[in-house]
């Protein structure tokens, strides 16, 4: 008769403990719900950035001309010059109108650290320093150059007092971000339950399947004794045509459960393969349930474990923190109904 090694050539045997390790640790449906989960955390301290300090530098750089002095101005003084070279006998001037260029050549740099903080005050320190390279030109032949440094040192705080004032409004991110890891936990173990108690029920499916094709592979050895016994007497003369052909019918409704119960333990096996990612018939190996089901007695309270499944639901968990989310988000829609108005204060040091 056929057996449990018949099924695949390899067969790995597996306990319900390391069965349900490999569940958790390769099952697609939950490894995606605890990398949400995951998610969601980062998330949560990403939003704690916001409080943090932020630098922010800068430097530019400025090369530009432009003409000292009006184009009427430049064109009579040109006219000017023309007039006396030829009464004094002197070549005329360029015909360039724009003799007077001023000329900047500037690099400025600054920087500022900026912090906000979860009142909504905005604190920001900065410092800046040029270095100015710039000619004049105020008269025909003359040419000054002017070199010079410039340092400040300022800060500057900004608060809020209608709109962004207070924690409602500035940690409304940071709270529904943590309400959300939360919430992401709660799909997790939701996930991670359904998916334990599902496979534990395969497993024990698989025992079952078993446990049945073993009673139909003896089932089908005391068929075929009683056949053979049948088959003896009646050459003996001593038993029926009938007693053997029962015997065959016997045998074969025997054999025909053997090969339903060899059905369910594939089908079984299978099922039991596809929590944790496994396709015995493509990998030629199958699996084996070693472990026997038991019974243990169990105290049962309604106040108690009334009280225990309200707490521990993550259906009831996820519906509360929902609600709080819907808090935080009214609380924040409140505050941002006021109109704007800060209260800034500059000090500045050159």
């Amino acid at each position: 008769g056929k057996g449990v090694k018949d099924i695949y050539p390899n067969m790995e045997e597996m306990s319900l403990q390391d069965y349900m390790q490999r569940v958790v640790d390769f099952n697609e449906t939950v490894q995606s719900k605890l990398l949400g989960f995951h998610a969601a955390r980062r998330q949560r301290m990403a939003e704690l950035g916001n409080f943090e300090p932020v630098l922010v530098t800068g430097a530019d750089y400025s090369d530009r001309r432009w003409p000292q002095t009006h184009i009427d101005e430049r064109t009579q003084g040109w006219a000017n010059e023309a007039l006396n070279a030829a009464i004094n006998g002197l070549d005329p001037p360029g015909q360039d109108l724009y003799p007077y260029i001023g000329e900047e050549r500037s690099r400025r740099y600054r920087s500022d650290i900026e912090v906000l903080t979860p009142i909504g005050t905005r604190v920001r320190l900065g410092a800046r320093a040029d270095d100015i390279r710039r000619n004049h030109a105020p008269s025909p032949g003359y040419d000054t150059k002017f070199s010079g440094y410039s340092t400040s040192v300022g800060l500057s705080i900004e608060q809020p007092l209608l709109r962004g004032l207070g924690l409602t409004a500035n940690l409304a991110s940071l709270r529904m971000a943590a309400k959300q890891s939360e919430i992401a936990f709660q799909e997790f173990r939701r996930e991670m339950m359904r998916v334990v108690s599902s496979a534990e029920m395969a497993y024990w499916e698989l025992y079952y399947a078993q446990e049945s094709m073993k009673l139909s592979r003896e089932s089908v050895a005391i068929a075929e004794t009683l056949l053979k016994d049948s088959e003896t007497r009646f050459e003996a003369g001593r038993g029926s045509q009938l007693d053997v052909m029962e015997a065959e019918a016997g045998l074969a409704m025997r054999q025909s459960r053997q090969s339903d119960a060899h059905l369910r333990c594939i089908e079984a096996m299978n099922e039991m393969a596809s929590f944790f990612g496994g396709i015995p018939k493509k990998a030629q190996v199958g699996y084996k349930a070693v472990d026997s089901p038991k019974s243990d007695s169990a105290e049962v309270s309604f106040s108690r474990d009334s009280e225990l499944a309200i707490g521990m639901n993550p259906d009831f968990l996820k519906a509360q923190l929902e609600k709080e989310q819907a808090r935080v988000r009214f609380g924040y829609a409140r505050s941002q109904r006021l109109p704007e108005l800060n209260l800034t204060a500059v000090a500045l040091q050159v």
